[in-house]
C-alpha cells in the first residue's frame, strides 16, 4: 500500500547506514570482484570490496566499463578505509586488477574460490534483487542513481549482516 516514491525514500535510508558504516580502521583481508549486470539492454558493471574479518561491504563501484581506471576507484576507497598496514587483497584473475594492487602498495592474491566467495555471495544477491524486477530496475537509471542505489544496498546488507546474525 505504499507509494513508490515513498518506497524509494525508505530505500535511501540504507545509502545513510552506509555512510555512517564507513570508519577508518585497520584491516587485514578484503575481497574485491565486479560483475556484469543486463539492465534492458544496457550492461553495467558493479564493482565491491568486502571486509573479511568484519564481513562487512566497504566499498562500491558502478560503472558501463570494466577496466583498471573502474578498479582504481573501488580499490582506491579501501585504500582510504584502512588504517595502518595495508591487506591482502583477494581478487580473480582480471587482468585491471595487478598494476593498480601494486600501485596503491597493496599485498594480494589471486584466486577463483576461498575468501573470495563472500564478495561474490554479496554481488550475486545484488544480482538476484534487479532479476526480481525482470531487470526493469531501476528504470531509465543514471550511473549516479544506481551508485546510491548500489550503496544503499550495501547499507541494508551490513546492517543484516551484522543485526541479524549476530
Amino acid at each position: 500500500g505504499a507509494s513508490y516514491e515513498a518506497v524509494r525514500e525508505w530505500y535511501q535510508k540504507g545509502r545513510q547506514l552506509f555512510a555512517e558504516q564507513q570508519v577508518r580502521k585497520r584491516k587485514k583481508r578484503i575481497a574485491v570482484d565486479e560483475k556484469e549486470i543486463s539492465l534492458g539492454s544496457e550492461k553495467v558493471w558493479i564493482w565491491a570490496g568486502w571486509d573479511l574479518d568484519d564481513d562487512q561491504v566497504i566499498a562500491v563501484h558502478v560503472s558501463y566499463t570494466r577496466n583498471g581506471f573502474d578498479a582504481w576507484v573501488v580499490l582506491k576507497r579501501v585504500a582510504q578505509l584502512c588504517k595502518g598496514k595495508k591487506p591482502v587483497v583477494f581478487v580473480d584473475g582480471g587482468k585491471w586488477y595487478p598494476w593498480v594492487l601494486q600501485r596503491l602498495g597493496f599485498r594480494y592474491a589471486i584466486m577463483a574460490f576461498g575468501p573470495r566467495s563472500a564478495i561474490e555471495r554479496f554481488l550475486s544477491l545484488v544480482h538476484w534483487r534487479i532479476r526480481r524486477f525482470w531487470e526493469r530496475f531501476p528504470n531509465k537509471s543514471t550511473l549516479k542513481s544506481l551508485q546510491r542505489g548500489a550503496e544503499s544496498f550495501a547499507g541494508f546488507t551490513n546492517y543484516w549482516v551484522k543485526e541479524v546474525l549476530s
